[in-house]
């Protein structure tokens, strides 16, 4: 039975070890489309502003950008996410971002596995 037992351990071992390597496969990709959508960004500081101040505010309610398709969403999105950190120069004070582009990556091209 020490035997069946090592094999179980190792096994799910493996299991673990495959998720967590598609887990961070995954953030490398979304890391991935944050730099590349944020990298060429121009303009549109309005709306930058807007969410600026809105997230140095005290409502608790989520952003949310919507809009027709191809409008930009994805890169105001990723250029906010390089950005946020410097809305917030205290070092008591550091965003935690959590972000993921639907339709970038196998694991991410539809809501359910999220």
């Amino acid at each position: 039975n020490t035997s069946s037992s090592s094999l179980l351990f190792i096994s799910n071992f493996f299991i673990i070890l495959l998720f967590f390597t598609r887990l961070f496969t995954e953030i490398l990709q979304q890391l991935h489309v944050v730099n590349y959508f944020s990298q060429d960004f121009q303009g549109r500081t309005e709306i930058l502003d807007r969410v600026c101040h809105y997230t140095q505010g005290t409502s608790r309610q989520p952003v949310v950008l919507w809009g027709e398709g191809g409008c930009g969403k994805s890169s105001i999105l990723a250029k906010i996410v390089s950005d946020c950190t410097s809305w917030f120069p205290s070092k008591n004070c550091s965003p935690i971002r959590i972000v993921r582009f639907l339709g970038t990556s196998p694991d991410s091209s539809s809501v359910g596995p999220l």
